[in-house]
Order: structure tokens, then sequence, then C-alpha cells
């Protein structure tokens, strides 16, 4: 039964624990990493289209372009592909998730679009089908899924549910967000990261060695410290990056870093502070 409006959260992410490993075929890398959701984040109010013959999206808060390339109109279009839906949606999106921050906003939209028509219509398609568009949307999208701390690997679409003590460590820490005033297009980063091929094997076992290793500190001291492959690269370009960070590590005295390929950061606060 068709419902007039559903209003969907659509959660930030850090990245907790980022190593990048090589170029596949297809073009992108595969990786190895730990992402976080944040109780932070946008509002999408999906509602059934009874007037136009297409999908429309309104935005208000942080600018955005909008065109066929936005993931929320991807979503629409693959989820009535798949329900076999003939109508349409209106999307009223209040950002405030900043473009090219490596915080996920785009692909969390477009989960809490897939959210919402799925709620509006009452039809929920099978956890396949809304894997595989989500799959096909892009590399976070599968992560925002699950509303939980998970290990993703290959191209963000292998899944690892950590154990419930290492979630326990993670569940209510303190998150300080902060972004610079410039993004950083996840493509530009991925072209200056440089990989050794030469040692590709070997650097795809020291990645689950070291992420072994962030396991285990997590579990027995329950101490999160972050790691992120993109920080040499992306604050060797992006000067002001390197000094903020290092002052902030410095003189704070708090475990911070760049999530995803930046340019947003976040710094974990101790409870007691």
């Amino acid at each position: 039964m068709l419902t007039v409006s559903k209003k969907i959260f659509s959660p930030a992410k850090i990245n907790l624990f980022l190593a990048i490993d090589n170029l596949r075929n297809d073009g992108f890398h595969n990786l190895v990493s730990v992402i976080a959701p944040l109780a932070w984040g946008d509002t999408l109010y999906v509602t059934w289209n009874k007037m136009q013959g297409k999908d429309q999206l309104f935005v208000k808060g942080l600018p955005m372009k909008i065109d066929s390339n936005n993931l929320v109109l991807k979503a629409a279009k693959a989820y009535r592909k798949y329900c076999k839906f003939n109508g349409y949606f209106n999307f009223y999106l209040d950002k405030k998730i900043p473009i090219g921050s490596g915080l996920g906003g785009g692909s969390s939209n477009a989960v809490a679009a897939i959210q919402g028509m799925q709620s509006c219509l009452g039809y929920r398609l099978s956890d396949k089908i809304t894997f595989k568009i989500a799959q096909q949307l892009g590399s976070d999208c599968v992560f925002f899924l699950h509303n939980q701390p998970i290990i993703v690997r290959e191209k963000g679409d292998s899944i690892e549910f950590l154990t419930r003590n290492e979630i326990e460590v993670l569940k209510g820490k303190k998150i300080l967000v902060f972004k610079p005033n410039f993004k950083i297009l996840t493509k530009n980063a991925y072209k200056i990261f440089h990989i050794d091929r030469n040692n590709q094997h070997t650097r795809s076992q020291l990645i689950e060695k070291k992420l072994n290793q962030w396991r285990n500190y997590l579990t027995t001291k329950n101490i999160i410290q972050p790691y992120n492959d993109f920080n040499v690269t992306i604050t060797s370009k992006y000067i002001a990056l390197d000094i903020l960070l290092k002052d902030i590590n410095k003189n704070l005295n708090v475990f911070c870093e760049m999530s995803g390929s930046g340019s947003a950061c976040f710094a974990i606060i101790d409870k007691n502070r």
C-alpha cells in the first residue's frame, strides 16, 4: 500500500582503518577497511510522485550538484527496474554531510533512498537484490545496508562482521568531525596514490597483518588507533591538512585521522573529557 511520505536518516561514516591494495582490472583498487556509521548525517524525505513523469530531488542545507549522476536518482532508477514499479518519487534532502569529505554522504543518501522507496511502496526487495543494487551504485553503498561497524574488502562489497566485543568497544565513542575549507575527490586521491606492484603479494599480507594488529589492540586495550593509507600522499599535497593533523595529535593528545580520502578528519575523544 502506498504511503504519502517517509523520513529516513542517512548517516555519515568514518574509516577507522583504511589500507589500499592492488589495482583491479575494472579500474578500482582492492582495499581493506573498518567502517563505522555516525549518529550524525543527512535526512531524506521520500514521497510518491503522483504528478510528474520523473524522479525529482530537492536539496536544502549544503549546496550540491543535481544531475543524472546523483546517486539518489540512480538508486530510484535501479529500484524501479527491479520492483517493476511504473511510478516516480520526490526526494527532499536535508544536506549536512559535505561533498568530497570522505564521509560517504552520497552513498548513504542512495541507500536511504532505497529504504524510503521500499517503505513508501510497502514492497521490500530481497536482500540479494538490494545488495546487487547497492553494489552497482558505489563502493560505500554496500556498507550502508548495515547499521553497524563492519570490515569491507575488495571493492568494498566483500563484508566481514566484527565480533560482539569489538563492536562494544566502538559503541558510543565520542567523535569530533572537522573539515578544512576544500574538498578532495576520491578519484583524484587514487590518482596520486602509488603502490609498488613488484611487492604486491607481500603488501596484501602486510595489510591483513596490520588489520589483525589493529583488532588486537582494540580488544586488549580498548583503544582505537585510526589508520589511513591515504595519509602520506594526501597530506603531502595538501600541506594545511598535514599541519592540522599533526597539531591536533600533538597538542590535544587525541587519536586523529582522515576519513576515506578526506578532506574531512575525525578525532576520537575520551569519554572523560
